[in-house]
C-alpha cells in the first residue's frame, strides 16, 4: 500500500498566513521554516568493541561498499583512533560517527564518554558481533545517566543462521536462540534488552533492519527523524515509502512557491522559474530514491548487476539528456491539456493575473509532483528488486 499523506491542515495554514499577511508573509514564513529545518544537524553515534563492524555499518546503511573512496575504513584491528565523521552524500543534516573501540588501551570505558564529547551526538548505537560485553554495558549505564539514547546492534546475524542450519535449526531458531542470548547476556550485565536488534551489514534490508528503523523513530523529535532516514540509501520497501512520505510534505510548500513567482511582472517569468525549481526538486527526488548516475553506480558494485541493467529498470524518464526537468511534457500528463494551455496563457500574462495564475500554478504544481513521486518510488522499488532479487518483499 502506497503512503498516504494528507497535506489540506498544511495548506489551510499558509493560506491563513496569507489571508492575514499576503504573499509577502507567506515567503517570509517559507523563508523562516527552510532555514529552521536547516539548522537541524542529526550527529549519531556508533560505537562498540574493537572490530564489531562499525565502519562496514556506517558503509552499508549509507549505500556504499567499503572500498569506496569515501567510505569508513575497514580493518580486522581496530582502525579508528578518534571521532571519524561520515556526512551523509544524500542529506547533508545527517553526520554518522565512527568512534574508537570500547575497551581499547587508549579508552577505557570509565573514561571513553568524556573523551569522546558525549554531548556532540543525538543518540548513540552500540554494535557488537557476538556477546555484549561489560564495557558495552558499562557504555550504555553511563549514556543512560546522561539521559541519551542508545540502541544495541548485534551484527553478522546471517553467520550465525549459517551455523545453526549446520545444526538442522531453521532461520527463525537460530535468530531467537541469538535473541535470547543477547537478552540473557545484557540482563546479567544489569541492561534490559529491549532494543537490541539483529542485523546482517552485508544485507542491511533483511532481518531486524525495518524494526530498528521503527526504535530510532521513536527516540528521535520528527524533523531529526525525517532527517535520518533522507540519509538512508534505498535498501528496502519501508525506507522508500518512508521517503516517499516524507518528500510528499514538501510539495506544499514547492507549489506555493511557484504561486509566488506569478506575482514577477514579465512575461513567462514565473514559468521560467518554475522550470528551475522544479528541476532542481526533481533531482533531489532522483538522489533520495536512489535513482541518481551515482547511486546506481554503487548500487551496481554491491550487487553484481550493470548499470544498464537497472536503468532499463526506470520506466519513467523526468529529466532529459542535459538534467533538466521535462516540465512541458510532465505538466500536460498530470494536469490535461486544458489545464495546460490555462496555465501557459496565465503565465504569459501574469503581471495582469496574479491571482488567477497563482491559484492555477499552485494545483498543476501539486498534481505534477505527486505524480512524479509516485512514479520514481515505483522506479526505486523495481531498481531494487532488479538489483537485490526478486524474492524482495
Amino acid at each position: 500500500m502506497e503512503p498516504q499523506v494528507n497535506n489540506m491542515e498544511e495548506i489551510e495554514y499558509l493560506t491563513s498566513i496569507y489571508k492575514n499577511g499576503g504573499w509577502p508573509a507567506v515567503a517570509s514564513f517559507l523563508q523562516d521554516s527552510q532555514k529552521e529545518r536547516e539548522k537541524e544537524l542529526l550527529n549519531i553515534a556508533v560505537t562498540g568493541q574493537s572490530g564489531a563492524g562499525k565502519s562496514t555499518f556506517i558503509n552499508a546503511i549509507r549505500g556504499i561498499t567499503d572500498n569506496d573512496p569515501s567510505a569508513a575504513e575497514v580493518d580486522v584491528k581496530e582502525t579508528t583512533m578518534k571521532p571519524t565523521p561520515y556526512c551523509s552524500d544524500r542529506f547533508p543534516n545527517v553526520t554518522f560517527w565512527d568512534l574508537p573501540g570500547i575497551g581499547t588501551t587508549k579508552f577505557s570505558a570509565s573514561t571513553y564518554l568524556h573523551k569522546i564529547c558525549y554531548q556532540s551526538y543525538d543518540f548513540f548505537i552500540i554494535v557488537s558481533f557476538s556477546r555484549f560485553s561489560e564495557s558495552d554495558a558499562s557504555l550504555a549505564c553511563e549514556i543512560k545517566k546522561l539521559d541519551k539514547k542508545f540502541i544495541f546492534i548485534r551484527s553478522k546475524i546471517d553467520q550465525d543462521i549459517v551455523s545453526y542450519k549446520r545444526k538442522m535449526k531453521t532461520e527463525e531458531e537460530a535468530m531467537e536462540a541469538v535473541r535470547s542470548d543477547c537478552k540473557n547476556n545484557l540482563e546479567k550485565l544489569g541492561i534490559a534488552a529491549s532494543q537490541v536488534f539483529l542485523i546482517s551489514f552485508w544485507d542491511i534490508q533483511r532481518y531486524e533492519f525495518t524494526k530498528m528503523l521503527e526504535a530510532i523513530e521513536k527516540l528521535l523529535p520528527v524533523v531529526k527523524h525525517e532527517h535520518f532516514l533522507l540519509s538512508l540509501a534505498t535498501r528496502s520497501k519501508q525506507v522508500i515509502d518512508a521517503k516517499t512520505k516524507i518528500l510528499k510534505k514538501r510539495i506544499v510548500k514547492i507549489a506555493t512557491l511557484s504561486c509566488l513567482f506569478c506575482g514577477i511582472p514579465l512575461p513567462l517569468a514565473s514559468a521560467l522559474c518554475n522550470l528551475e525549481v522544479l528541476t532542481t526538486e526533481a533531482k533531489f527526488y532522483y538522489r533520495q530514491y536512489g535513482l541518481d548516475d551515482a547511486s546506481l553506480k554503487a548500487l551496481s558494485v554491491q550487487s553484481g548487476k550493470c548499470v544498464d541493467e537497472l536503468q532499463c529498470e526506470i520506466t519513467h524518464k523526468y529529466l532529459n539528456e542535459q538534467g533538466k526537468l521535462n516540465i512541458l511534457e510532465r505538466l500536460e500528463e498530470a494536469n490535461g491539456e486544458a489545464s495546460f494551455i490555462a496555465y501557459g496563457i496565465l503565465s504569459f500574462f501574469s503581471y495582469f493575473a496574479s491571482i488567477p495564475a497563482g491559484v492555477l500554478s499552485f494545483k498543476i504544481v501539486m498534481a505534477m509532483l505527486e505524480r512524479l513521486l509516485d512514479d520514481l518510488a515505483a522506479d526505486s522499488w523495481c531498481v531494487l528488486k532488479k538489483a537485490m532479487g526478486t524474492e524482495m518483499q
